[in-house]
């Protein structure tokens, strides 16, 4: 990981994480290597004192390389291969009694497929003319490996004790994996960069010298210069004496303390010569732990908050990476320790340490054998002697007792230390705790044998594959959900059931199951046969045998269809309005701020308004101020582009963002909008759709979205004011249609309230301006009934207790409508009181007497009459002569005993019931 990496806090990867871990593995291994170069070289020069030791010497060091576990061979100064170690036998294939011996650069063969030199030659012949140095190569073999592997060489001279050339030795280390390591390790590098380049701050780095050696376009867009420009430019260009001086020393501070330092606050002065206040963050960068340079990003002040709790996420996120990478470390390496001719222990490393929790100061020199569990001394003891007193290796599995008292069991590899007279001198043990991985396949085992039973009859899907994917057993519940057989089933690939598009997901989720990560919960897809896509959620866990081999899988499924359309369902809910189906008020500031804080324009903003929604709700009643929002909704879709957001943000209130559009686009859209609320006005004459508009437009960055949206409001209201009274008197003549629309209206019923009225107000001298009101009032009285269910309105039989308080609602929703329309305004009160009674037991107000206005008292009589005398819902129509002795029973009780008389005598006059 470089050090711009660390500092910019980027997430490490599993891959790079994999990298790492490999990177280590090839440090401890390299130092290994030196530490038996320099065994070599020491035992070399103990020869020159002592021939018979030099022999032995010779003849253990064989041994330690044989154990090694980096490939490596020895060849004599003629390139006769002279000795090829277990790990090299195991890389290319070859047995060392096969090539020990052999010269002709036959070694190169299980390389490159020929005989050529290779970099132990490079060593020797430079060697042989005073170059004594170790030679470092990285080469591609494509014999080795499916596809060929690339190898890490190291090779060096052989001296004897006259330092005369003896020969030369290579060691090999498979670095293949290292190589996609670093692959991905330059993805990441161009990953950071397009990160760089796409945040919204300013970054920049500057060399020692405080030259900027790189910066992204958004800074460049802040201040004012083109790339060309400010590439080497010095910091101190860009700003004053004082402010240079400031940022020198913060620099200086960074260099001393190696630390990045948060929050400082800079003047920095554009090309133009304005200045832009800033806050810095300015971190060191490290090449080989030397500070080269450093790194900053700058940000306006006004987005303090947003990067600092930016910046505390990354220290967070950071942290918890190193702390994950740090226990990795701590568990990769494995035991070795050694042990003399009598089972004493004379070397434990540091892995060893921590899985037995003993210090090397505890088990040195103690008998092996005192750390074996109670019970396996025996089989620990016979492995030893098999390997001390035998000289042959040995790999067993064998508990240990850790210090505090558990139990621990150990995969040991062991091999004797011989002589080079073939006397054993003791043992070393290449060792490997599977406590966790026994238990699990204990757990399993015994799972497997105590509920195969039970997982028969679950309704869950269960399954089990082989290391390749094919399913070698499904329970009955896994057969019916599939409706195949448990033949049919068996052998197929498990790839196969899964929707085609999730194929890769699942595969890729099942290849990083490992030792230390063995379960995953993943969401796919699977097509059914009838063709019905469906969605399954599965736990699969990897299994592994005793050598950490992959075995298979083993998985439980559930289907989750139901659930997905549910949260399809809620996510959709969250974001739309449950009544149009158009975004909600949350998606459309949520876009707003995504808008802004791309810096997207222009953008256009629509603000509308549904005029009269209350009056309508109060008088039709909320069915209809819903069925009149949907409509406002339709004519919306319909008149804006496919990526416009149109959403509703209030009761009656809705808006549109026009993204890209400038001001002519913005107005076309307005009339539009408008052209199409005229068309469907004369499609829909029984609802009228009335809509003030309201719109702004964003063309530069620095107009602040909310500023918008209150610009477009503003506006909205404006129109609302300037047209407030044609579209109420719109509003009232739909409801008077829908007035007319009841049968009583169309029966004639208004004109003959007219004409009664009338006649009443010319027997009694009323002034012709009171008649003709009267004459309004006639014909508008009941408009209220419109806001009256037609359930209740022509409902056959008498109205109970609850529907008849509905029914008296209609005179206040009448005089709400009349005030309303300027045009009904003087006949509100009217509308309001003509259902009140002589006696006083009227409605609403329980006025009696002359507390009644005239008009009112008069249209009650005339209304009572012509409701008695034609048919309604709930009744047919009386006689004349009945009606009228009704009149006169009611006269002092529910009308004006003086104007009954007169209304009787006008119909006489008429010729009414003669």
């Amino acid at each position: 990981m470089s050090s711009r990496d660390k500092e910019t806090g980027l997430p490490f990867s599993e891959d790079y994480i994999l990298f790492y871990q490999i990177q280590q593995e090839l440090i401890a291994a390299n130092e290994q290597l030196m530490a038996v170069e320099e065994e070599l070289r020491k035992q070399l020069e103990e020869a020159e004192k002592n021939r018979e030791a030099l022999a032995d010497a010779h003849y253990r060091l064989e041994k330690i390389l044989d154990f090694l576990p980096d490939p490596t061979f020895v060849i004599d100064a003629k390139g006769n291969v002279t000795m090829w170690n277990r790990a090299m036998e195991e890389l290319t294939g070859i047995k060392a009694g096969e090539i020990l011996g052999k010269g002709n650069y036959e070694y190169a063969v299980p390389f490159y497929g020929k005989r050529k030199p290779m970099l132990i030659d490079l060593a020797l012949h430079k060697g042989r003319y005073g170059y004594n140095e170790v030679l470092f190569e990285e080469i591609f073999s494509p014999q080795l490996k499916t596809g060929g592997a690339y190898l890490s060489c190291k090779a060096s001279l052989l001296l004897d004790h006259k330092k005369s050339i003896i020969g030369a030795i290579e060691t090999i280390r498979d670095i293949t994996e290292q190589k996609k390591a670093e692959k991905l390790l330059r993805e990441s590098e161009e990953k950071y960069r397009y990160i760089v380049e796409s945040i919204e701050d300013g970054y920049f780095e500057v060399d020692l010298k405080g030259n900027f050696t790189y910066f992204n376009d958004f800074l460049l867009q802040n201040i004012g210069y083109t790339r060309q420009e400010f590439t080497g430019i010095n910091f101190r260009k860009v700003m004053d004496e004082e402010n240079g001086k400031k940022v020198l020393k913060e620099f200086n501070q960074v260099y001393r303390t190696g630390k990045r330092l948060r929050e400082l606050s800079w003047e920095v002065i554009r090309k133009d010569g304005t200045r832009l206040y800033v806050e810095s963050t300015v971190l060191p960068i490290l090449e080989s732990d030397k500070i080269v340079g450093f790194r900053g990003i700058l940000r306006n002040v006004t987005e303090r908050k947003k990067a600092e709790e930016a910046l505390l996420r990354s220290e967070k996120n950071l942290k918890k990476q190193v702390n994950y990478l740090n226990t990795l470390i701590d568990n990769m390496n494995e035991l070795f320790f050694t042990c003399d001719i009598e089972g004493r222990i004379t070397f434990i490393n540091k892995r060893s340490t921590e899985v037995i929790g003993y210090s090397f100061e505890e088990v040195l020199g103690r008998y092996l054998l005192e750390l074996v569990a109670p019970g396996y001394h025996v089989q620990a003891a016979a492995e030893l002697d098999k390997c001390i007193k035998q000289g042959k290796d040995s790999s067993y599995e064998i508990p240990f007792i850790h210090k505090d008292g558990r139990k621990i069991i150990l995969k040991m590899n062991a091999a004797p230390i011989i002589d080079e007279e073939g006397n054993i001198g003791g043992s070393m043990v290449l060792a490997e705790d599977i406590t966790e991985t026994k238990r699990a396949l204990k757990e399993l085992e015994l799972s497997e044998a105590k509920y195969r039973a039970i997982v028969e009859d679950q309704t869950e899907l269960i399954m089990r594959l082989d290391a390749e994917g094919h399913l070698d057993f499904v329970n009955e519940a896994f057969c019916r959900y599939y409706r195949q057989s448990r033949e049919k089933l068996r052998g197929m690939k498990f790839r196969d059931l899964v929707y085609e598009a999730d194929r890769g997901y699942v595969a890729d989720s099942l290849k990083v199951l490992n030792l230390m990560k063995s379960v995953c919960n993943i969401e796919s897809r699977v097509e059914m046969p009838d063709g019905e896509i469906r969605w399954q959620q599965w736990t699969h866990r990897a299994l592994f045998n005793k050598w950490a081999k992959l075995i298979g899988y083993q998985s439980v499924g559930r289907d989750i269809t139901e659930r997905k359309k549910a949260e399809e369902k809620l996510t959709y809910l969250s974001c739309h309005d449950a009544l149009t189906g158009l975004y909600n008020r949350f998606y459309f500031e949520e876009q707003m701020r995504l808008m802004e804080s791309s810096g997207c324009v222009p953008v256009g903003l629509i603000m509308c308004d549904v005029d009269g929604l209350k009056l309508v709700n109060d008088t039709l009643g909320h069915d209809k101020g819903d069925l009149l929002l949907k409509s406002a909704a339709e004519v919306l879709k319909s008149s804006f582009r496919k990526d416009d957001v149109i959403a509703r943000v209030g009761g009656d209130e809705f808006a549109v963002l026009l993204p890209r559009a400038d001001r002519k686009v913005t107005e076309k859209a307005v009339n539009r909008l408008k052209n199409n609320i005229k068309d469907y006005n004369e499609r829909n004459s029984s609802m009228w759709l009335s809509l003030s508009v309201g719109y702004a437009v964003r063309d530069i960055c620095n107009i602040n979205m909310q500023d918008l949206f209150r610009q477009a409001d503003n506006g909205m209201y404006r129109e609302k004011l300037h047209s407030g009274q044609s579209t109420r008197s719109s509003i009232v003549q739909t409801l008077t249609k829908a007035l007319e629309a009841r049968d009583f209206i169309t029966e004639g019923h208004g004109e003959r309230m007219q004409d009664l009225v009338v006649a009443v107000a010319e027997a009694i001298n009323l002034s012709e301006n009171r008649i003709n009101d009267l004459r309004l009032f006639a014909q508008f009285h009941d408009i209220g009934k419109v806001g009256i269910p037609d359930s209740i309105l022509f409902k056959p039989a008498p109205l109970t207790e609850e529907e008849y308080e509905i029914m008296k609602g209609h005179s206040e929703i009448g005089y709400r409508i009349a005030l309303s329309a300027p045009e009904l305004v003087f006949i509100a009160d009217w509308i309001l009181k003509h259902h009140e009674w002589w006696n006083g037991k009227g409605y609403p107000l329980g006025l009696k007497g002359n507390e009644i206005p005239l008009e009112c008292r008069i249209l009650a009589i005339a209304d009572a009459y012509d409701a008695m005398t034609n048919d309604r819902p709930y009744r047919r129509a009386m006689s004349h002569e009945k009606a009228v002795e009704e009149l006169r029973r009611c006269a002092g009780i529910q009308f004006d005993p003086w104007l009954v008389e007169e209304f009787i005598f006008v119909l006489k006059k008429r010729g009414y019931g003669g």
